[in-house]
């Protein structure tokens, strides 16, 4: 996995658990969603810190990769949400292309670089999706709302930063897509 300076990217194992913890509790709106949202159907989704929380830990304990962790020593600085676009049914509505894997929710603590941290979490999901077979990276569906417009654009802005370009506008955030081959 990428190492950029003290940064390195893995996927996400119980073995992080603890430092996931830690990150997600730095926010409440991440403490409330523990990235379920994009797994549940389009307008079901509540904010439940201790549910959800415990929905994650039964994904790894099952296996699943549910998204990488940015660690700087043993602490975690970023996460991304990452996985087949089809395990996300908030992109029901989005246009399809196929394979493509998704970023269905990028968070990076707020002492950390942001322009970095959000390069090698882009980057190594790019580098995970293309040796998966996806021929697309999406951004967050359209319907994601991070906070106010300000962090929408400074979402939207990171990920146009890191060679992921707008294919459409969405309700509240644009369409990304980053092309992986052909």
């Amino acid at each position: 996995m990428p190492s950029v300076h003290d940064v390195v990217v893995v996927p996400l194992s119980i073995d992080h658990w603890d430092a996931l913890s830690a990150l997600f509790e730095t926010s409440a709106g991440v403490n409330g969603c523990w990235c379920m949202w994009p797994r549940r159907e389009p307008m079901t989704h509540r904010p439940d810190p201790v549910g959800n929380k415990a929905e994650m830990k039964t994904l790894l304990i099952a296996g699943e990769v549910p998204g990488l962790v940015a660690l700087s020593g043993e602490r975690a600085i970023g996460w991304c949400a990452f996985g087949p676009r089809s395990r996300y049914p908030q992109y029901e509505n989005e246009d399809e292309i196929e394979p493509a894997w998704a970023i269905p929710c990028l968070y990076i603590e707020r002492s950390a670089d942001r322009a970095l941290v959000g390069r090698v979490l882009i980057e190594a999901a790019a580098e995970l999706a293309t040796s998966s077979g996806a021929v697309a990276l999406d951004g967050p569906p359209s319907w994601w709302l991070s906070g106010d417009a300000d962090a929408v654009a400074s979402v939207t802005a990171l990920f146009l930063a890191n060679g992921v370009g707008r294919v459409g506008t969405g309700a509240r955030m644009p369409k990304l897509r980053r092309l992986l081959r052909g």
